[in-house]
């Protein structure tokens, strides 16, 4: 009985240790995945202000224009 005692604990470690080292290459993956996506959020942002003041700068050259064609001149 002592041996299958001994052989069930050895598998129970086993699996344990395994688990344990599937949960931390788990969480390192998920936290670089995290950093990675964070990273990204950034570069999007800084894209999307750069876009919103190109949109400002054509809006306002769009109302000159439009300002000298509604009242009827010419450049």
């Amino acid at each position: 009985m002592e041996a299958g005692e001994k052989e069930m604990r050895e598998i129970f470690e086993e699996t344990t240790r395994r688990n344990v080292n599937s949960v931390v290459e788990h969480s390192n993956k998920t936290r670089e995945l995290a950093r990675d996506l964070e990273e990204r959020i950034v570069r999007l942002e800084k894209i999307i202000n750069s876009q919103n003041q190109i949109i400002e700068t054509l809006r306002t050259q769009l109302a000159a224009i439009q300002t000298i064609v509604f009242r009827g001149g010419t450049v």
